[in-house]
Protein backbone atom coordinates (compact mmCIF):
# COMPACT_ATOMS: atom_id res chain seq x y z
CA UNK A 1 0.00 0.00 0.00
CA UNK A 2 2.66 2.19 1.06
CA UNK A 3 4.79 2.15 -2.63
CA UNK A 4 1.53 2.78 -4.19
CA UNK A 5 0.72 5.86 -2.50
CA UNK A 6 4.70 6.47 -2.86
CA UNK A 7 3.80 5.89 -6.92
CA UNK A 8 0.97 7.91 -7.13
CA UNK A 9 2.87 10.84 -5.03
CA UNK A 10 5.62 10.63 -7.50
CA UNK A 11 3.13 10.78 -10.61
CA UNK A 12 1.27 13.91 -9.51
CA UNK A 13 4.82 15.73 -8.22
CA UNK A 14 5.60 14.78 -12.26
CA UNK A 15 2.26 16.38 -13.49
CA UNK A 16 2.69 19.65 -11.29
CA UNK A 17 6.27 19.84 -12.87
CA UNK A 18 5.39 19.78 -15.94
CA UNK A 19 2.29 22.18 -15.98
CA UNK A 20 4.55 24.67 -13.94
CA UNK A 21 7.21 24.68 -17.29
CA UNK A 22 3.93 24.80 -19.10
CA UNK A 23 3.17 28.17 -17.52
CA UNK A 24 6.84 29.30 -17.33
CA UNK A 25 7.14 28.95 -20.69
CA UNK A 26 3.71 30.94 -21.45
CA UNK A 27 4.31 33.51 -19.52
CA UNK A 28 7.82 34.41 -20.77
CA UNK A 29 6.05 34.70 -24.46
CA UNK A 30 3.21 37.58 -22.65
CA UNK A 31 5.59 39.46 -20.00
CA UNK A 32 7.07 42.28 -21.68
CA UNK A 33 11.05 41.87 -22.04
CA UNK A 34 12.19 44.39 -19.83
CA UNK A 35 10.67 41.80 -16.97
CA UNK A 36 12.03 38.42 -18.46
CA UNK A 37 15.49 37.46 -16.97
CA UNK A 38 16.41 34.79 -20.19
CA UNK A 39 16.65 34.58 -23.76
CA UNK A 40 13.99 35.49 -25.75
CA UNK A 41 14.74 32.56 -28.78
CA UNK A 42 17.29 29.96 -29.19
CA UNK A 43 18.62 28.78 -32.79
CA UNK A 44 20.32 25.56 -33.28
CA UNK A 45 23.04 27.50 -34.75
CA UNK A 46 24.79 30.88 -36.09
CA UNK A 47 23.67 30.20 -39.57
CA UNK A 48 19.62 29.50 -38.28
CA UNK A 49 20.50 32.87 -36.90
CA UNK A 50 21.78 34.91 -39.47
CA UNK A 51 18.37 36.44 -40.52
CA UNK A 52 17.59 37.44 -37.02
CA UNK A 53 21.28 39.05 -37.10
CA UNK A 54 20.94 40.91 -40.55
CA UNK A 55 17.30 42.44 -39.65
CA UNK A 56 18.54 43.31 -35.86
CA UNK A 57 22.16 44.50 -37.57
CA UNK A 58 19.79 47.27 -39.71
CA UNK A 59 17.78 48.56 -37.21
CA UNK A 60 21.66 49.71 -34.61
CA UNK A 61 23.53 52.00 -35.02
CA UNK A 62 25.92 50.49 -33.49
CA UNK A 63 27.39 46.47 -33.56
CA UNK A 64 29.77 44.91 -30.84
CA UNK A 65 31.51 41.45 -31.48
CA UNK A 66 33.47 39.23 -29.19
CA UNK A 67 35.12 36.46 -29.82
CA UNK A 68 37.98 34.13 -30.29
CA UNK A 69 38.98 34.88 -33.99
CA UNK A 70 36.33 36.78 -35.43
CA UNK A 71 36.21 35.00 -38.41
CA UNK A 72 32.48 35.50 -39.06
CA UNK A 73 32.92 39.31 -40.08
CA UNK A 74 36.36 39.13 -41.29
CA UNK A 75 37.23 36.42 -43.72
CA UNK A 76 35.77 36.04 -47.19
CA UNK A 77 33.91 33.36 -48.49
CA UNK A 78 31.88 30.68 -46.51
CA UNK A 79 33.81 31.07 -43.84
CA UNK A 80 32.42 34.74 -43.26
CA UNK A 81 28.99 33.86 -42.86
CA UNK A 82 28.39 38.50 -41.74
CA UNK A 83 31.44 39.74 -43.55
CA UNK A 84 28.70 41.30 -45.32
CA UNK A 85 27.78 43.23 -42.07
CA UNK A 86 31.66 44.11 -41.16
CA UNK A 87 31.63 46.31 -44.44
CA UNK A 88 28.34 47.58 -44.93
CA UNK A 89 26.63 46.84 -41.21
CA UNK A 90 25.90 49.23 -38.60
CA UNK A 91 28.01 52.51 -38.35
CA UNK A 92 29.38 52.24 -35.39
CA UNK A 93 31.92 48.28 -34.65
CA UNK A 94 33.93 47.57 -31.95
CA UNK A 95 35.33 44.23 -32.01
CA UNK A 96 37.54 42.61 -29.07
CA UNK A 97 39.07 39.25 -30.60
CA UNK A 98 41.42 36.84 -28.84
CA UNK A 99 45.37 38.32 -29.08
CA UNK A 100 47.63 35.08 -31.16
CA UNK A 101 49.58 35.30 -28.05
CA UNK A 102 46.97 34.67 -25.69
CA UNK A 103 47.97 31.86 -23.39
CA UNK A 104 44.54 29.97 -24.10
CA UNK A 105 44.76 29.72 -28.35
CA UNK A 106 46.66 26.91 -27.18
CA UNK A 107 44.31 25.13 -24.79
CA UNK A 108 41.38 26.13 -27.53
CA UNK A 109 43.46 24.24 -30.25
CA UNK A 110 43.99 21.41 -28.21
CA UNK A 111 39.99 21.43 -27.55
CA UNK A 112 38.79 22.00 -31.14
CA UNK A 113 41.90 19.30 -32.13
CA UNK A 114 42.98 22.66 -34.63
CA UNK A 115 46.66 22.93 -34.57
CA UNK A 116 46.11 26.57 -36.41
CA UNK A 117 44.18 28.55 -34.35
CA UNK A 118 46.80 30.94 -34.12
CA UNK A 119 47.42 31.33 -37.29
CA UNK A 120 44.04 31.96 -37.98
CA UNK A 121 43.45 34.50 -35.21
CA UNK A 122 46.40 36.16 -37.21
CA UNK A 123 44.65 35.78 -40.74
CA UNK A 124 41.61 37.59 -39.00
CA UNK A 125 43.18 40.38 -37.64
CA UNK A 126 45.06 41.13 -40.91
CA UNK A 127 41.64 40.93 -42.68
CA UNK A 128 39.83 43.08 -39.80
CA UNK A 129 42.85 45.70 -40.26
CA UNK A 130 42.51 46.20 -44.05
CA UNK A 131 38.76 47.43 -43.47
CA UNK A 132 39.67 49.36 -40.29
CA UNK A 133 42.54 50.91 -42.63
CA UNK A 134 39.35 52.57 -45.14
CA UNK A 135 36.98 53.13 -42.10
CA UNK A 136 37.84 54.85 -38.49
CA UNK A 137 34.47 54.25 -37.36
CA UNK A 138 35.22 50.74 -37.05
CA UNK A 139 37.45 49.48 -34.04
CA UNK A 140 39.31 46.66 -33.54
CA UNK A 141 41.26 45.74 -29.49
CA UNK A 142 42.83 42.03 -28.80
CA UNK A 143 42.06 40.63 -25.42
CA UNK A 144 43.85 37.59 -23.41
CA UNK A 145 40.93 36.12 -21.98
CA UNK A 146 39.34 32.63 -21.23
CA UNK A 147 36.51 32.82 -23.75
CA UNK A 148 33.85 30.61 -23.52
CA UNK A 149 31.07 32.28 -25.59
CA UNK A 150 30.62 34.67 -28.14
CA UNK A 151 28.33 37.61 -28.40
CA UNK A 152 27.17 40.20 -31.01
CA UNK A 153 25.61 42.88 -29.67
CA UNK A 154 22.95 45.23 -31.31
CA UNK A 155 20.92 48.50 -29.85
CA UNK A 156 17.95 46.58 -28.95
CA UNK A 157 19.40 42.76 -28.91
CA UNK A 158 22.43 40.49 -28.30
CA UNK A 159 23.18 36.87 -29.52
CA UNK A 160 25.06 34.81 -27.19
CA UNK A 161 26.77 30.78 -28.47
CA UNK A 162 29.00 29.14 -26.20
CA UNK A 163 32.03 27.25 -27.19
CA UNK A 164 32.13 23.81 -25.96
CA UNK A 165 35.04 21.69 -25.53
CA UNK A 166 34.80 20.18 -29.14
CA UNK A 167 32.10 22.33 -30.56
CA UNK A 168 33.44 25.83 -32.58
CA UNK A 169 30.82 28.31 -31.29
CA UNK A 170 29.22 28.98 -34.38
CA UNK A 171 28.36 25.68 -34.82
CA UNK A 172 26.60 26.12 -30.98
CA UNK A 173 23.07 27.06 -30.48
CA UNK A 174 23.01 31.12 -30.30
CA UNK A 175 20.41 32.65 -28.04
CA UNK A 176 18.80 36.17 -28.33
CA UNK A 177 18.44 38.58 -25.64
CA UNK A 178 16.43 41.62 -26.10
CA UNK A 179 16.87 45.18 -24.26
CA UNK A 180 15.68 45.62 -22.11
CA UNK A 181 16.70 42.98 -20.34
CA UNK A 182 18.70 41.37 -17.34
CA UNK A 183 20.46 39.69 -19.67
CA UNK A 184 21.70 42.27 -22.08
CA UNK A 185 22.07 44.53 -19.80
CA UNK A 186 24.84 42.22 -18.02
CA UNK A 187 26.53 41.09 -21.25
CA UNK A 188 26.39 44.46 -22.80
CA UNK A 189 28.28 45.46 -18.84
CA UNK A 190 30.86 42.47 -19.33
CA UNK A 191 31.50 43.87 -23.13
CA UNK A 192 32.36 47.42 -21.91
CA UNK A 193 34.29 46.19 -18.84
CA UNK A 194 36.61 44.44 -21.33
CA UNK A 195 36.67 46.90 -24.07
CA UNK A 196 38.06 49.26 -21.52
CA UNK A 197 40.78 46.79 -20.07
CA UNK A 198 42.06 46.40 -23.09
CA UNK A 199 42.32 50.11 -24.86
CA UNK A 200 40.29 52.28 -22.09
CA UNK A 201 38.10 54.22 -22.38
CA UNK A 202 36.55 56.03 -25.98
Amino acid sequence: MSSFISFMVGVASSLAASYILYLVGFFSKIVPPKFRKSFDKEFKNQKKALKSIRRDAKKSDMMRVIAMKGDTFSYPGDSGDLRDLLIHGPGKQKYLISSPDNPYVVQRGIELNNNNLKKGIENSIGNFEEIINKNPNIKLRKHNEILRFRLIIFDSSLYLSFQSTNTPGKLSPMQRYIKPSSGYSALEAYFEDLWKKYGGAD
